[in-house]
C-alpha cells in the first residue's frame, strides 16, 4: 500500500468515526483543536468517547492536530468524486431534488467536515445553499451548524456571508430572532476580540429591524462591554454606528431630537471618563475623535439638524458640546496629570487630539463662512 493510500485510508477511518460521534451526540456546539487525547483519559467520567483522535466533553468536540490533514484530504477527494459521478455542478434542480438520499447525506456529511476544518471552502458552502434551496436541508439546522463553525473559525468572512444568505432565504426572515443573533455575535466576539465580521453582522441584524427601541437596547448592552474591552476598536466603532443611526432616525422624524442630544452627551461623558480610568488606550481616543467629528460636521454643522434642535429649545451649552475650548481644557488636564499610569502614551494621545481639534475647528470655520 502506498503512502497516499495509507493516508486516505486513515482519513476515511477518521471520517467514519467523526460521523458516528455526531450521530451519538447531535447537540455538539463547540469545536476545538487539541494536541492529544491523553490528558483526557484520566477523567473517564467526563469524556464521552474512547477515540484516540476525538474527544467529546459535555457538548464540546476536540479534534487532534494529527487528524486534521488526512481527514480533510479524504473528504476533499471524496466530495470531488461524488460531484463528478453525479454531475452535481451541472444538473438542474429537478434532478437535484431526486438524488439518492444516501448521496445527499454523504454530501452533507462531507461538507460539514470540510467546513469544520476550513470554513472558507466555497464549494461546500454553495452545495449546502443548493440543498437549502431545494428543501433538503433546513435553515434552522444550517444556522445551528454555523454556530458550531464559528467557535473554531470566528473570523471566516465567507461563513458570515453564508449565514446572512441563510437568514434572508428563510421563510421566517421577517421574524428574525434579533436577540439570538446578537447573542451569537457577542459570543464570537469574546472568542476572538476585534472581530470585524461579527460586529458587522450585528449591525446588519439591527438594520434589518431598525427602531429606536432596538438601538437603545443595544447601546445598553454595550455599556458593560465597553468597560471590559477598552482596546477593541471594532466594538467601539459599533457604538459609533449606533449613535449615528439614532441621529438618522431623528432626521427622518422617527425619534425626538432630545434623544439625540441626551445620547451623544452621555457618550462624550462616558468616553472622557474611560480615557482617565483606563489610560494609554488609543482606541478610546480614536472613538472620541470619530464622535467629535460626527457631532461637529453631521449634527451641529448641518443646518437642518441645527434648526430642529433650536425648535426644541436646545440651544445652550450642551448644543455646542464638544466645543474646542472644552476639548483643549480636557486635553490639558490629561497632559498635566503626570502621576497617571502610562503617562507618556496618554500625553502623546492628548497632544495629538489637541492639534487635531484645532485643525478641525479651523476647517469648519473656513467652510461655514
Amino acid at each position: 500500500m502506498s503512502n497516499l493510500e495509507e493516508h486516505l485510508n486513515k482519513g476515511k477511518h477518521l471520517y467514519e468515526e467523526l460521523n458516528d460521534i455526531f450521530r451519538k451526540y447531535p447537540n455538539i456546539n463547540e469545536l476545538g483543536l487539541i494536541v492529544s487525547t491523553k490528558e483526557y483519559e484520566q477523567n473517564k467520567e467526563d469524556v464521552k468517547s474512547n477515540s484516540k483522535s476525538f474527544v467529546v466533553v459535555d457538548t464540546n468536540l476536540g479534534v487532534t492536530y494529527q487528524s486534521v490533514t488526512p481527514l480533510y484530504h479524504y473528504c476533499f477527494k471524496t466530495l470531488n468524486q461524488l460531484m463528478e459521478q453525479h454531475s452535481l455542478k451541472i444538473i438542474d434542480d429537478i434532478f437535484f431534488r431526486n438524488l439518492d438520499p444516501i448521496i445527499v447525506q454523504s454530501v452533507l456529511n462531507l461538507t460539514r467536515t470540510l467546513l469544520m476544518i476550513n470554513a472558507e471552502n466555497l464549494t461546500s458552502l454553495n452545495l449546502r445553499k443548493r440543498f437549502i434551496q431545494n428543501g433538503m436541508l433546513s435553515h434552522e439546522m444550517e444556522i445551528k451548524f454555523l454556530n458550531l463553525v464559528f467557535t473554531k473559525h470566528p473570523k471566516s468572512g465567507e461563513a458570515w456571508c453564508h449565514r446572512r444568505w441563510v437568514l434572508t432565504d428563510s421563510p421566517c426572515w421577517s421574524a428574525l430572532n434579533l436577540e439570538s443573533e446578537i447573542a451569537v455575535c457577542r459570543r464570537v466576539a469574546e472568542i476572538y476580540p476585534k472581530n470585524y465580521y461579527a460586529w458587522c453582522h450585528r449591525m446588519w441584524c439591527l438594520n434589518t429591524q431598525l427602531s429606536m427601541a432596538n438601538l437603545l437596547a443595544d447601546l445598553k448592552r454595550m455599556d458593560q462591554w465597553a468597560l471590559r474591552n477598552v482596546s477593541d476598536y471594532c466594538g467601539f466603532h459599533h457604538r459609533f454606528e449606533l449613535l449615528r443611526q439614532v441621529y438618522r432616525l431623528a432626521a427622518e422624524g422617527r425619534c425626538d431630537w432630545q434623544s439625540v442630544i441626551d445620547l451623544w452627551s452621555r457618550e462624550f461623558y462616558m468616553i472622557d471618563s474611560l480615557i482617565k480610568k483606563y489610560p494609554g488606550h488609543e482606541t478610546l481616543w480614536s472613538h472620541k475623535r470619530m464622535c467629535t467629528t460626527s457631532w461637529l460636521v453631521d449634527i451641529i454643522g448641518n443646518d437642518s439638524s441645527r434648526n430642529h434642535l433650536q425648535q426644541c429649545q436646545l440651544v445652550n451649552a450642551q448644543l455646542q458640546l464638544p466645543t474646542m475650548e472644552q476639548q483643549l481644557f480636557y486635553c490639558k488636564s490629561i497632559h498635566d496629570d503626570k502621576e497617571s499610569s502610562y503617562y507618556t502614551e496618554q500625553s502623546t494621545f492628548a497632544i495629538r487630539y489637541s492639534y487635531w481639534i484645532i485643525q478641525r475647528d479651523i476647517f469648519i470655520e473656513h467652510h461655514t463662512k
